[in-house]
């Protein structure tokens, strides 16, 4: 876990609902929704730089979650070599 991410997750392990724990991709998509907010206040070569790496991030947790969910449909043998 990045700093990003600890800053989420005392967060959120400290408000009303309690929610200590995230997946990962709750988390991913809680940076994807303030790095979309941010680059509202950045210049336009700042702007490109954040939305490769939120393209980034979105490719990479979703492409996690889909190879991770085959995983499951799979023979045991192939199953230790994905994860």
């Amino acid at each position: 876990m990045d700093e990003l991410d600890t800053v989420f997750v005392t967060f959120l392990s400290v408000n009303s609902f309690g929610i200590a724990f995230l997946d990962k991709f709750l988390l991913s998509t809680l940076r994807l929704f303030f790095m979309s907010i941010l680059v509202e206040f950045l210049e336009e070569d700042e702007r490109q730089q954040i939305a490769f790496a939120m393209s980034y991030e979105i490719i990479g947790t979703f492409g996690q979650r889909l190879i991770r969910t085959t995983a499951n449909y799979l023979p045991i043998n192939l199953k230790l070599i994905i994860n």
